[in-house]
């Protein structure tokens, strides 16, 4: 099915009848285009998306649910022994919003990523006493959840609330984060980066690490004492360098430790790189933390003839923000020379 705008589909509370979807493995599941979607207390079993789908749009992804919808919510929606010849034997969603409270994904498979969840450039929440993944298994990773897709614009955001289960287990099986993160979340606080790396049950060549692994990129560039800038790469033991306070105000401090100097201790991650309407730009890991608000209406006056905030706060409290919680168009940073506006955020 279809649906173009707002639609809910949920029992007839009138009854005590439950809804039951057994597609028998003769046929897939539901296709959630344009618009937003609610589905309530549904249960979808044995739903299949085979090869003979490859000549649609979206190809044989997403066994019980195709999503491209704008905004997607599901309320104890139970999803079982579905399958998906490509992406997401329970759930292939692509740019967009999808919102998971109480549901159940399990013994679902996908002949390539996602057995359980494959969430492709855009954000998902899992949250509830949701339990996804049980028993589910996909081809080519990401048992449980696959984060991504293989161009950095398709980078996928998944939050999992400390209620929710995920199953654990070894690198290359539960979790694949391509270019995607999947995040333990205890309210709006990050305790764990599930797909962290390739280690701890996660598997994948991308994500970023809540574990000490917060960084610069080596050409970001520092303010000295002198004046002059340096990138993160050249600084050496005792430079004084440029710093914010929690206060906000401007200082000095010296350099006491380079821990990623040490031959031993170089890593390989993959950055976020943040643009601001003055054409600055920031590269950082997912997890680092970054000066930042939400965007009032005008942050402030612009200058005349440029694109950057004249000197001066917004209104809006400034606060430490991860780099993967910026979000265009909402953010605004605070820089040397006043509040810049995010225009833009992707992974390179």
């Amino acid at each position: 099915y279809s649906y173009p705008s707002r639609y809910t589909v949920q029992p007839d509370y009138s009854s005590s009848a439950r809804v039951i979807i057994d597609c028998e493995n003769q046929r897939p599941g539901w296709i959630l285009t344009s618009g937003t979607f609610t589905m309530r207390e549904i249960t979808l079993t044995r739903c299949k998306r085979t090869a003979r789908d490859n000549g649609t749009a979206d190809g044989p992804h997403g066994g019980c649910f195709q999503v491209k919808s704008a905004s997607s919510t599901f309320d104890r929606v139970n999803m079982s022994q579905c399958h998906a010849h490509g992406d997401g034997g329970g759930v292939w969603m692509t740019s967009n919003s999808g919102f998971f409270s109480n549901i159940t994904i399990e013994r679902s498979t996908a002949s390539q990523r996602g057995g359980g969840l494959f969430v492709s450039g855009g954000y998902a929440k899992i949250d509830g006493s949701s339990d996804l993944g049980r028993g589910c298994q996909a081809d080519q990773g990401g048992n449980a959840i696959y984060a991504g897709d293989s161009a950095p614009a398709d980078g996928a955001t998944v939050e999992v609330l400390m209620e929710a289960t995920v199953p654990d287990g070894p690198p290359g099986t539960e979790c694949y984060p391509d270019r995607g993160t999947v995040l333990r979340k205890d309210g709006s606080t990050t305790v764990d980066n599930l797909c962290e790396g390739s280690g701890g049950g996660a598997s994948g060549n991308g994500g970023s690490s809540s574990n000490g692994n917060e960084c610069f990129d080596g050409e970001a560039l520092v303010v000295t004492a002198d004046g002059s800038s340096k990138s993160m790469r050249q600084l050496s033991l005792d430079d004084r360098i440029q710093v914010i306070s929690a206060s906000g105000s401007l200082s000095f401090a010296t350099v006491i430790v380079l821990p990623h100097h040490h031959r031993g201790n170089v890593q390989t991650a993959r950055f976020i790189e943040i643009l601001t309407n003055s054409t600055r730009t920031i590269r950082l890991t997912p997890d680092h933390l970054i000066v930042a608000r939400p965007c009032p209406a005008r942050v402030a006056t612009r200058a005349e003839g440029t694109g950057r905030t004249t000197q001066g706060r917004s209104p809006l409290t400034s606060m430490l923000r991860t780099a993967s919680s910026v979000v265009p168009g909402e953010t605004c940073v605070d820089t040397v020379d006043g509040v810049e506006e995010v225009v833009r955020v992707r992974w390179v």
